[in-house]
């Protein structure tokens, strides 16, 4: 994503609650979320939230 190196676009599917699983990085055009990693304890998670 321009402008944050931490940040990036992605598809995600949700699963019943809305939480999204299973993202892969895409385009802006295809995105269905945007991501950035994020550090939880010793563990690289990520966060997405829908655009």
């Amino acid at each position: 994503m321009p402008g944050s190196p931490n940040k990036f676009y992605a598809s995600c599917t949700v699963d019943l609650l809305g939480v999204p699983v299973a993202c892969l990085e895409t385009d802006e055009t295809h995105a269905t979320h945007i991501c950035q990693y994020v550090l939880t304890g010793f563990v690289l998670g990520l966060d997405c939230i829908q655009r």
